[in-house]
């Protein structure tokens, strides 16, 4: 999708990578199975949840703290504070979700996976992914698109200097 907003484009190009990452995630997951610990040295897997903490660590923190704190504000002046009440919703729970995904991962690479901890990573991921895939969803068809329609170009340009600074932190 393309937005008229460089701010809208920036967030949607963060929302692909991020649905990226946890479909890949999924695939790995469901190939492997809840059952069958992973290879103990899979390259493969080992990169792909380092990835998916960097990703969600970033959702978490700057992508959502941003929307929280520089969009959000917009829609709520516009009275459509429903859209709002899920989004915020959303944030709240897929932020503890994420951090737990990210404690098993970093515990995981200290002492390996033992079939309970690989069961918990399992259903946590799945969950994390089926969660964040349809909260993105969600903005992407209903957030992004209020909001491409009424920025302006100097707003465009603050917000999209806002977010590249809430990045580099």
């Amino acid at each position: 999708m393309e937005y008229s907003t460089s701010i809208c484009n920036t967030l949607h190009e963060e929302h692909m990578m991020t649905v990226g990452m946890l479909e890949k995630l999924e695939t790995a997951l469901t190939k492997i199975g809840r059952k069958n610990l992973p290879a103990a040295n899979d390259p493969q897997l080992s990169r792909l949840l380092t990835d998916l903490i960097a990703i969600m660590q970033s959702e978490i923190s700057s992508h959502f703290g941003f929307e929280e704190d520089h969009l959000f504000p917009r829609i709520e002046e516009m009275g459509d504070s429903a859209m709002l009440t899920i989004l915020r919703d959303e944030h709240n729970t897929i932020r503890p979700l994420a951090a737990r995904v990210s404690e098993v991962v970093k515990a995981s690479r200290a002492d390996g996976f033992s079939p309970d901890r690989w069961a918990e990573l399992y259903d946590l991921g799945l969950e994390l992914a089926e969660r964040e895939i349809f909260h993105i969803q969600k903005e992407e068809m209903g957030f992004l698109s209020l909001l491409d329609q009424f920025i302006e170009p100097d707003e465009d340009r603050a917000l999209s200097m806002a977010f590249a600074e809430a990045k580099a932190y």
